[in-house]
């Protein structure tokens, strides 16, 4: 189970650092109303993976 919540975290992290840098990539070209867009999509992305990961780290400090 621990390994199990261990493996969720890295992939919720991941996650997170994928969204981050996608969205740093959208930030860094030319901003259109779509770029807009993109990058508000990303940041909500990044905060649902981050969100995840810090509920599993909570889950793994109360089942050790």
């Amino acid at each position: 189970m621990l390994i199990l919540l261990i493996v969720l975290i890295a992939i919720a992290a991941a996650l997170t650092l994928f969204a981050l840098l996608r969205g740093l990539a959208t930030f860094s070209q030319e901003q259109t109303a779509e770029s807009y867009t993109k990058q508000t999509q990303m940041m909500t992305s990044r905060i649902k993976w981050q969100a995840i990961a810090v509920i599993l780290i909570v889950v793994v400090s109360f089942v050790m």
